[in-house]
């Protein structure tokens, strides 16, 4: 078996399908065992239903019951989770499990055409996402603007501007969200920019932070009365909300980006509904998405 499977390399295959008959064999759980090991998906076919059911005395859902039954009983003496089984008869397409089989291979081939390789670049997106809010946190030259800052860490209207900078940077504004949207085809889908009062109602940590009791507080300590003692305290104020902003914002394009690639790459099958877009453009629907470190 092992020769057999560095043979087939089956490595190199998204979809595998077992194909059996008269008997569900030692070398067939083997193989489905391998092909679980692999994490690869497969299917269970049983072929020449239609010789199966003239030759057997049983009754026609009896005989279907009891081979799906020996089926199943084999791959889980083998600890094999139970995969999708089809009974099929190529002389009586129309019956039994082959229309099943084939709108479950439809799905399939599209999800590992489109979902598998979306997957993979959304992953790498959200790497470089996360990076440019790493270096955006960490960047000496931002933490200096944030300790020269002549507004006081309690100014809203300050906080306003540090979100509207960064959706700017981040590349997930009004007018570049609306750009990515008329890219995909689907200027109707276009969503509008994160304003602070979404900020607010949307994040627990942020909401804590711009409560009263806690502006009051910054108030107090930055009061001339203290001769700057408490500016450290007033600082790390202004840096936890200023990261927090970069971490929504950064979560927001994550979501933004991956439905702008869904709607210019997917097929209508898979969208439920078609942009009439070709999928060989999805740097023009990422374009406009700032995710570089």
């Amino acid at each position: 078996m092992e020769s057999y499977l560095d043979e087939m390399q089956f490595s190199a295959y998204d979809l595998i399908i077992i194909i059996a008959s008269e008997q569900f064999s030692s070398n067939h759980v083997k193989l489905a065992e391998a092909m679980q090991r692999m994490r690869k998906r497969f299917y269970v076919v049983w072929t020449k239903l239609d010789r199966d059911i003239s030759t057997s005395t049983f009754p026609e859902p009896q005989l279907l019951q009891s081979i799906q039954k020996n089926i199943r009983e084999n791959l889980q003496k083998a600890q094999v989770r139970d995969p999708p089984i089809f009974l099929v008869s190529c002389f009586s397409p129309s019956f039994h499990d082959f229309l099943d089989l084939r709108e479950t291979l439809r799905k399939d081939i599209h999800n590992i055409r489109y979902r598998d390789p979306l997957e993979t670049l959304s992953q790498v997106c959200d790497k470089c996402i996360n990076n440019k809010a790493l270096s955006l946190k960490e960047d000496l030259m931002f933490t200096k603007h944030l300790e020269a800052a002549v507004s006081p860490p309690y100014d809203i209207a300050d906080l306003e501007r540090s979100l509207d900078t960064y959706q700017k940077l981040f590349g997930v504004d009004n007018e570049s969200l609306r750009r990515v949207a008329q890219s995909t085809g689907r200027p109707e889908m276009s969503t509008r920019a994160l304003q602070f009062q979404d900020l607010i109602k949307m994040d627990r940590r942020l909401r804590l932070m711009m409560c009263f009791v806690v502006n009051i507080l910054l108030r107090v300590l930055g009061s001339p009365w203290w001769f700057g003692l408490w500016d450290v305290v007033t600082r790390y104020f202004r840096h936890q909300r200023q990261k927090r902003i970069i971490e929504i914002v950064a979560k927001n394009t994550k979501t933004s980006l991956r439905r702008a690639l869904e709607d210019y790459t997917l097929p209508p099958e898979i969208l439920c509904e078609g942009s009439g877009v070709p999928s060989s453009g999805i740097q023009a629907a990422s374009g406009s998405f700032c995710i570089e470190p």
